[in-house]
């Protein structure tokens, strides 16, 4: 039997067929006597990542695919820091959502969805920020096996929305309750009397009936949340018109009817959607943009490709014949640039030609990437005369 006392008064985005297991998760004792939530180890037995829990990181990690972890499970409630298989607080996820969007080893976020809803304060400017934390990254949240109400306005903060095919979505309303316990006391004999100051002062309270003008109160808030509701999901997905979302009267919906209507965006299992969502995500952390910087592992790459290319002007050009000694000094020994490199090369005086029958030199390109890793290191012939002229370079580069 559903505890009604343990409900407020205030306004709940919570599924009707959800709202036992939303009790039953605020009992008083709950948040301090749970055990420790281990979510990585529940995320490796439910989308089979690699995930571990380490101390640098306050959300379940895949560090295989680069992936963090975010839950939105059971009661969902607000100015709560706590993340539990049964209750998380909004902090708790705007918390994991900050850090896995500003950690560079995260190439994409996964928020882990399975609860009833929760609360209407807090959840759609919570939701907000996590969209704004994780905007610059790849997000999908995977419903394992239920987002409905709140959950279902945390969802929506994700770039797509997968649902395994038990599961189910939508609720996208609002409730709010008042408990008339004046009938019980009444039979048991006694009778609430109140001493107050303003009108409005005992609005709600459960030792009597509903008076209409603040039912007509109640009910005008809760239509300002339903609005605000409505736009949410609108402003998140784009697909769905507010007309649309309004259509569905808070209705719940399984999960292929969910996506029929476009409140999700695939059916499947849950490891399937995660390995699909990891093959789709880009190229691994570090790689950047064609607009920004080259990285430095480019950088090296492109540094060596114009080394190549220098060396490849100084010792093969028409001024390094007859003077192959001096061009691999100057390839190799200075970083002079080419043109001024084959400039020296051309005012210094050609070597007598080989005999005919000498052995045919090696090709010099081909030396030159045979030594491009060690540049100043030349065969022993090639030291020599030339030495002093190269030395002489050296020090008025200096």
């Amino acid at each position: 039997m559903i505890d009604l006392h343990q409900i407020s008064a205030e306004p709940l985005l919570v599924a009707p067929h959800g709202a036992a297991a939303f009790a039953h998760s605020l009992r008083a004792e709950a948040p301090t006597k749970r055990e420790p939530f281990d979510h990585a180890l529940d995320v490796a037995a439910v989308f089979g990542a690699q995930a571990v829990g380490r101390e640098d990181k306050i959300f379940a990690f895949d560090p295989e695919a680069g992936v963090a972890f975010v839950p939105v499970r059971g009661a969902l409630v607000n100015r709560f820091g706590g993340a539990y298989s049964d209750l998380t607080g909004y902090q708790a996820i705007v918390r994991m959502a900050e850090a896995a969007g500003a950690d560079p080893e995260v190439r994409g976020i996964v928020l882990d969805v399975d609860s009833y809803g929760g609360e209407a304060a807090g959840a759609f400017e919570a939701a907000q920020q996590v969209r704004a934390s994780i905007a610059g990254k790849p997000s999908l949240a995977i419903v394992n096996s239920a987002a409905y109400s709140a959950a279902y306005g945390m969802a929506v903060a994700a770039d797509k929305i997968a649902a395994i095919p038990s599961g189910g979505a939508g609720s996208v309303g609002v409730v709010r309750m008042h408990l008339d316990q004046s009938g019980m006391l009444d039979r048991m004999g006694l009778k609430v009397s109140f001493v107050h100051a303003g009108a409005h002062k005992i609005d709600c309270n459960p030792y009597a009936a509903l008076p209409d003008d603040v039912r007509a109160d109640m009910q005008a808030r809760v239509d300002q949340l339903y609005d605000a509701f409505v736009g949410h999901v609108a402003s998140m997905r784009p697909g769905l018109t507010a007309e649309a979302i309004r259509a569905t009267e808070a209705r719940t919906y399984s999960a292929a009817d969910a996506l029929a209507i476009g409140l999700i965006d695939a059916v499947s299992d849950a490891p399937d959607a995660y390995a699909a969502f990891v093959a789709s995500l880009p190229a691994a952390a570090g790689a950047q943009s064609q607009e920004a910087s080259v990285p430095d592992i480019d950088k090296a790459a492109v540094a060596g490709a114009e080394q190549r290319a220098r060396i490849k002007a100084i010792i093969t050009g028409a001024e390094a014949e007859g003077r192959g000694e001096l061009a691999n000094k100057l390839a190799f020994d200075t970083d002079l640039a080419a043109d001024v490199a084959v400039s020296i090369l051309a005012a210094a005086p050609r070597a007598a030609k080989a005999p005919a029958a000498a052995a045919p030199a090696a090709d010099p390109l081909a030396a030159a990437m045979a030594v491009a890793g060690t540049p100043g290191i030349l065969p022993a012939e090639a030291a020599g005369a030339t030495d002093d002229l190269v030395a002489q370079i050296i020090a008025f580069q200096k």
